[in-house]
């Protein structure tokens, strides 16, 4: 039906497809509505919901609709935010380094858009950075705590199952 995921699915493709035909104001009603399923269905912590707001970002960057993008890469971002938050901890190191390389193509596209709206509005230029804080911040203190408990722990075998995650 028109409330399925598979509909939210067909809209994003014809977004991205009209966004490439330079045809924004299609392609904006498209990922809007788009947006509105993944939402509806999945909430506002998927990544699904987290692709179709970066994609809407875009297209309000390439309308020159700057503050529509920087609030959309804002969404984003906070997206991006729940999703490590509820699923980093059980990861291991290379899965998290893994999971961050697999969003950061949304932070990558903020970033660019940071480097040019950030001389007419800051906050961008602060946000990018808190962005790429966090993420390296969040690696760092997550193998730091994790080495923490392995070497404080009396349990050999949780210590060479430590050693053979880090190789």
């Amino acid at each position: 039906g028109n409330d399925h995921a598979a509909t939210a699915v067909t809209y994003h493709k014809l977004a991205l497809l009209y966004a490439g035909m330079n045809q924004l104001d299609k392609a904006e009603t498209y990922e809007k509505n788009s947006m509105d399923l993944f939402w509806k269905n999945f909430g506002d912590a998927s990544p699904a919901s987290g692709s179709v707001t970066s994609s809407l970002a875009h297209i309000y960057e390439l309308k020159q609709k700057n503050t529509e993008a920087f609030s959309m890469y804002a969404n984003d971002d906070r997206i991006q935010q729940k999703i490590l938050n509820r699923n980093f901890s059980f990861m291991s190191g290379e899965e998290k380094e893994k999971f961050i390389a697999s969003v950061n193509i949304y932070g990558d596209m903020f970033h660019s858009f940071a480097l040019t709206f950030g001389e007419k509005d800051n906050k961008a230029w602060g946000m990018a950075y808190d962005h790429a804080l966090r993420d390296k911040g969040m690696l760092f203190r997550s193998d730091a705590r994790m080495r923490q408990v392995v070497t404080t722990s009396r349990d050999t075998s949780l210590a060479s199952l430590y050693e053979t995650w880090n190789r």
